[in-house]
């Protein structure tokens, strides 16, 4: 079997467990107890509340034996297993069988650090996709006062304490990270904040990480934000160094839109401004460095490839997230569609941007994670993971040396 065709085999199965999930077996959960935490690296709660109540110390994410990075959902009963075969991890099917060898990845040594006010470094920024680092400035979201959050979140579910982290927390965290040679790109993402209070704290906050990294660094920091109501501001965060701005629309049928996503739809300037918006920043960002992220399986597919179409001829890049059926939210207990569709619809996303020359180096420099599957087969086309000797879009230190 080819390298290829070994990783679209990896792939299939990787989008299965994205969308149903993957446990752990006994043996291998007693296991990862003493050593998550202390050098594998562990899962860290921030933007949502623990969705998985009685859920063990998870990992973060695993690596299948072609090199896919794998965001591990944990789900008690899942078909898929981890489990422990002598001294190496691997994943297991329904019956026990072993469906391939999986690493799991090294614990970064700034998560051992404290910021100068105290606080662990690993709940300020955490590493996900093996280069990125995640800072979610905020759990706070302003439409849950008005009864206007998106259907499908849970950012505002269930009790849980409203954090705000600063400009020098997070600096002194992408410092550390990127010191270490583990980080490439910063994303930064949150709620939107009562009266707009995240879009002078971008510029705020980068300008702490310019001052604390080294002259002429090469981190690439990606805003998530909503739509500005004075697009100018889309031009500070260019001028403050920001490479790219996301923008998630979510649903492009404007009263699909209206239901979903009530709070974007009436209080952010609406449908139309949010995609002047998309346009705007791909003027001043560059093509290809503006985008926007579609949850799919909620419209018909035909609607998510038309926005798709209409914004990528426009110089915005798109990524898909699937549909996942969170408690507390309006899609609770509800069926996610088939994996294979998922899969499927990714190609079509792929091959519309390719022919509106929207590259992998802008899906990498845009988007928030290079293990959603777009990314995957991007970098499977264009043979650009280590397996085929291409290094570019990897750190100075891998974190998956070996377990």
């Amino acid at each position: 079997m080819s390298v290829k065709d070994q990783l679209w085999d990896e792939l299939k199965i990787k989008s299965f467990l994205c969308v149903k999930g993957v446990g752990i077996t006994d043996k291998a959960n007693e296991e990862l107890k003493s050593r998550l935490g202390k050098d594998l690296l562990e899962f860290v709660y921030d933007l949502y509340l623990n969705q998985y109540n009685e859920a063990p110390l998870i990992p973060q994410e695993f690596l299948t034996p072609s090199g896919l990075i794998v965001p591990f959902k944990y789900e008690k009963d899942a078909k898929y297993k981890v489990d422990l075969d002598g001294d190496k991890y691997i994943l297991v099917d329904g019956n026990g069988n072993k469906v391939f060898d999986v690493k799991l990845p090294e614990r970064p040594e700034y998560y051992k650090g404290i910021a100068s006010d105290g606080k662990e470094l690993r709940t300020i920024a955490k590493l996900i996709c093996g280069d990125t680092m995640g800072v979610c400035y905020s759990n706070e979201c302003a439409y849950k006062d008005k009864g206007l959050d998106c259907l499908f979140c849970s950012i505002n579910k269930g009790n849980r304490e409203v954090f705000w982290k600063n400009p020098k927390q997070i600096a002194e965290a992408v410092a550390a990270a990127y010191n270490e040679g583990v980080v490439k790109k910063i994303h930064f993402t949150g709620g939107v904040v009562p009266e707009r209070r995240e879009l002078d704290y971008y510029i705020d906050t980068m300008e702490a990480i310019d001052d604390a990294l080294p002259e002429g660094h090469d981190a690439v920091a990606i805003a998530e934000c909503a739509a500005p109501s004075d697009l100018e501001y889309l031009d500070r965060l260019k001028e403050q160094g920001f490479k790219s701005v996301s923008m998630n629309l979510e649903i492009w049928d404007k009263n699909i839109y209206k239901t979903i996503c009530p709070g974007k739809s009436s209080r952010e300037g609406g449908w139309e401004h949010w995609v002047e918006a998309l346009e705007y920043a791909a003027n001043v960002f560059g093509r290809g460095y503006s985008s926007s992220n579609f949850v799919i399986g909620i419209e018909p597919a035909t609607l998510t490839l038309d926005g798709t179409k209409y914004l990528s001829e426009k110089g915005v890049t798109v990524s898909y997230s699937y549909l996942q059926p969170k408690a507390g939210t309006a899609f609770e207990g509800m069926t996610t569609p088939d994996t294979l569709w998922y899969v499927d619809m990714c190609h079509k996303l792929v091959e519309i941007q390719k022919k509106n020359g929207i590259g992998y180096k802008q899906v990498y420099e845009t988007t928030a994670r290079k293990d959603d599957i777009a990314n995957d087969i991007y970098r499977i086309e264009e043979e650009l993971l280590p397996v085929f000797g291409c290094n570019e879009y990897e750190p100075k230190k891998s974190i998956y040396g070996g377990n």
